[in-house]
This record gives structure tokens, C-alpha cells and sequence, in this order.
């Protein structure tokens, strides 16, 4: 049995935005939204989502809500080393983020 990265992280506009977000380090959510091909609402709620946990954090930027991985997050490091791996085997997210 293989398992995919969307089983691991939901569907695919779900794993992009994890890995995308990864590639670049940080971002806001307009960007991700045009990179993904999703409206702002979308990653929006993605992000909301991942911040409650603690898995992402965001600050803000003059009027621009900057969201990064959670550096402090208890599982932070074999998160970042899974996405990495995952990432870079991805090719349409590795084109989106260059």
C-alpha cells in the first residue's frame, strides 16, 4: 500500500498550499491564493486552521497578514524534514514557488 500526500495532508489544493508555503518559507494569503489556483477565502481558512494548533504562525506586515511555519511547534522539525521531502518531489510545486 502506497500512501499519498494528499491522504497525509487532505486534498491537493491542501497539500499544495503546505508545501508552496514550505518552498517559500512565509508568505500572505493573496499569494498563496494565486499560486494554488484558490480563492483568498480558501487559504484564508487553511491558514486559520493550521494556526489554531500552533503548526503556523502570522504576523502582520503594514496592512498584510505574513504567515510562516511555527518554529516552536513540538513536532516542527519532522514536519519541515517530511514537506522538504515531499516538496521537492513535487513538481508543480516546486514550479509554483520559483
Amino acid at each position: 500500500m502506497t500512501l499519498s500526500a494528499e491522504s497525509l495532508f487532505g486534498t491537493r489544493k491542501q497539500t499544495l498550499f503546505l508545501f508552496i508555503l514550505f518552498l517559500l518559507e512565509e508568505s500572505y494569503p493573496e499569494e498563496l491564493a494565486r499560486l494554488i489556483g484558490t480563492g483568498r477565502y480558501n487559504v484564508v481558512r487553511m491558514i486559520d486552521a493550521l494556526e489554531e494548533p500552533g503548526i503556523l504562525v502570522s504576523r502582520t506586515v503594514g496592512r498584510q497578514r505574513m504567515v510562516s511555519f511555527n518554529r516552536r511547534y513540538g513536532a516542527a522539525k519532522e514536519l519541515r524534514a517530511l514537506l522538504g521531502k515531499l516538496a521537492l518531489a513535487d513538481t508543480e510545486a516546486r514550479s509554483a514557488a520559483a
